[in-house]
């Protein structure tokens, strides 16, 4: 299984407390939740926020080839194909097939959920945390609904843990935790390119109600697929530098829903996403 690890942390600028988790990928079997080389299995891939990280890849896997085009019928899902346009299409292949932190090489395919996410959330979450995580979580919805997934909150076999903890305790939930990062997300999926598990990682101090809303907002949203960062657009929640930002953009809305447009298929690449788009 393939793990990306995402974080934000202290850097160069004021979002030094939070950490939004970069895409680091390796091979270890699903029980595992630490790094390991070599492993056979899933692959499992994290990611945080962490203004002053270097960019970094992840690991290709062998996938089967997903539907071309030409499968897709939009009249089965009773809608209309959604056009996008061409910056949204662009942002969309830097943040969806993009990563922040790995060890070799980009993943070049696409990575999303097939399967409802359930999200159980533990620790010290605030009320405003549930607050924020109910609005963010509605928002979600109506973006991923024509794909015939949802998101719900649940603590019956959860899928998605949502961990609000101090930030010094980080280690003690997720090994493979970056010093420094006060968000952290990782994120498995299997062969097909399918994701099917993620821990966020929150932290419970050192940042205000506004910043811990934002990475909630951030990190769940980048946990469904979208796991990069940009400098392009200073109002969007994949902004590389440090941002308290509360809503979804009209960019950030359209890389959900190009992400669960029904057509684009996990593992295809960003030149099949464009043709089945047309």
């Amino acid at each position: 299984m393939n793990m990306v690890r995402k974080s934000r942390g202290w850097g160069r600028s004021p979002r030094s407390l939070i950490g939004r988790l970069r895409l680091v990928s390796v091979s270890l079997p699903l029980c595992l939740l630490g790094l390991c080389g070599g492993c056979m299995g899933d692959h499992l891939t994290g990611g945080g926020d962490r203004p002053s990280s270097q960019p970094s890849a992840t690991p290709l896997i062998n996938a089967p080839d997903p539907a071309t085009p030409s499968q897709f019928n939009p009249s089965q899902f009773n809608i209309d194909p959604q056009p996008y346009g061409r910056r949204s299409l662009d942002y969309f292949e830097t943040i969806a097939f993009g990563s922040e932190f790995s060890q070799s090489s980009p993943v070049r395919r696409v990575r999303k959920w097939t399967k409802n996410l359930r999200i159980s959330v533990q620790g010290q979450p605030t009320r405003q945390d549930r607050q924020a995580l109910n609005r963010i979580v509605d928002e979600l919805n109506e973006l991923v609904t024509r794909d015939g997934i949802r998101l719900e909150l649940t603590e019956t076999n959860p899928n998605v843990w949502i961990l609000v903890v101090p930030h010094g305790k980080f280690a003690e939930y997720e090994p493979s935790y970056v010093p420094g990062n006060l968000g952290f997300f990782y994120t498995w999926w299997n062969g097909n390119m399918e994701l099917v598990r993620t821990r966020i990682l929150i932290s419970s101090d050192r940042i205000s109600q506004e910043e811990r809303n934002h990475l909630i907002r951030e990190e769940l949203t980048q946990s469904l697929g979208l796991m990069n960062d940009s400098w392009a657009y200073q109002d969007s929640t994949f902004y590389q530098g440090w941002t308290r930002t509360q809503d979804y953009s009209d960019i950030d809305r359209d890389l959900v829903r190009i992400l669960y447009d029904p057509r684009v298929k996990p593992g295809q690449t960003p030149a099949q996403v464009r043709r089945a788009l047309r």
